[in-house]
């Protein structure tokens, strides 16, 4: 993980200090940057008609006034050869630790990047300027520049940590003796998004409804005197929005023979009724009252077929309306990790809603009865899986 040191961060403009507070130092290690400021507003958050503005900035600080949150512009920065990226953010993140995929050592190469909040760059620059660049976004024009100053001063250091963040597994044994060494495995991600500023992502549907159920399907399965006849492993993996860490790591060191893993169902995001675009494709639009008892069924065609007549075997009990829409994900939670070493999964998913990642992703909009059908119908699946003769037959 890394740590920016407050006490290091410096930003001027013609010798015009932003206060501390007001900044912070995403990425690139130690910074250490002077040189030509100039300002870049993107009104529509994307590079089109940008071009020109893009060209030339070699060796240039570009502040990033980018306000409908568009990241193609930051990334073509970053990629412009340009001294450093200033981000114009509402909201500053205060500086502190934070975990990484790619941890940067501290003096990594690279563009830096810092971000600074828009009230404080507007008073530092002065009224003039916050009009006109208030006259230039309502005009949606394209392509300009203003120089801010010659006189541009960034400062910042990072420090690096290594740390071990742990992974939450447990094991329930087989009743079959024949059986017991293998297992069925399922799992749900414990981390979300963490805060911004003073802002917090609740992550309810992301994934504190899959937690919730991962727990609860534990508790039945432990109570019932009855036991599925393979073993249960149950894991609560963390860093899955960081790239799935956790469970990238639980494949590669699984704490029981990976050859053994049965097959692995996956619960993400099943505690809401699916709205609205789905994956950012306007031509998939869902509609909530059409998806209160929906559920998206991910990859469980793909390793074994046998796999998917199972779960439609057991959802005659429990009765979800499946969809097998979105196959665009089956990379992105943690499932994958399994199914990239051959092992059969299904990821259950309720489908995308315009809380997805954002801090309205709270309880009271979770649908509590899809989270504990989902448990429901888990519980059968495994009972089922632990019956089957045979390991699942795969597809060549």
């Amino acid at each position: 993980r890394t740590r920016v040191d407050p006490q290091s961060l410096e930003a001027s403009i013609s010798g015009n200090q932003i206060p501390q507070s007001e900044l912070n130092l995403i990425s690139a290690g130690n910074a250490d940057v002077s040189g030509t400021g100039l300002l870049l507003v993107s009104p529509k958050g994307t590079v089109e008609g940008l071009e020109s503005a893009l060209t030339g900035l070699k060796g240039k600080i570009v502040f990033l006034y980018n306000p409908t949150g568009g990241r193609a512009v930051e990334r073509a920065l970053r990629n412009s050869e340009a001294r450093a990226v200033v981000l114009l953010q509402k909201e500053v993140a205060e500086p502190g630790w934070t975990g990484r995929s790619r941890q940067p050592a501290p003096d990594q190469t690279g563009t830096p990047r810092f971000a600074v909040s828009e009230s404080a760059f507007w008073k530092t620059m002065g009224e003039p300027m916050s009009k006109s660049v208030s006259d230039f976004v309502a005009s949606s024009s394209l392509g300009k520049r203003w120089i801010l100053s010659s006189n541009v001063v960034l400062k910042g250091k990072q420090q690096v940590e290594k740390i071990k963040v742990a992974n939450v597994v447990a094991k329930l044994d087989g009743s079959d003796p024949n059986l017991k060494d293998e297992y069925v495995a399922v799992g749900a991600h414990l981390d979300h998004l963490g805060r911004t500023g003073n802002t917090i992502y609740y992550g309810a549907d992301d994934d504190g409804s899959g937690s919730t159920a991962l727990l609860q399907l534990a508790d039945a399965l432990v109570k019932n005197p009855i036991k599925p006849k393979r073993g249960v492993m149950f894991m609560a993996f963390y860093g899955e929005e960081m790239g799935l860490l956790g469970s990238r790591f639980l494949a590669d060191n699984c704490p029981l023979p990976l050859n053994n893993m049965f097959a692995e169902l996956q619960m993400d995001m099943i505690g809401r009724n699916s709205s609205g675009a789905q994956n950012g494709d306007p031509k998939r639009m869902d509609k909530e009252e059409e998806n209160r008892d929906s559920m998206r069924l991910v990859g469980s065609k793909r390793i074994s077929t046998k796999l998917d007549d199972i779960i439609q075997d057991s959802n005659r009990h429990i009765g979800f309306k499946f969809k097998y829409d979105s196959e665009d994900v089956y990379t992105r939670s943690d499932h994958y990790a399994f199914a990239s070493k051959g092992v059969p999964v299904a990821f259950f998913f309720s489908g995308f809603h315009p809380d997805y990642h954002q801090p309205t992703d709270t309880i009271e909009k979770i649908n509590y009865d899809k989270i504990v059908n989902t448990v429901k119908l888990n519980y059968l699946i495994i009972h089922k899986l632990g019956e089957h003769q045979g390991r699942l037959p795969k597809i060549n």
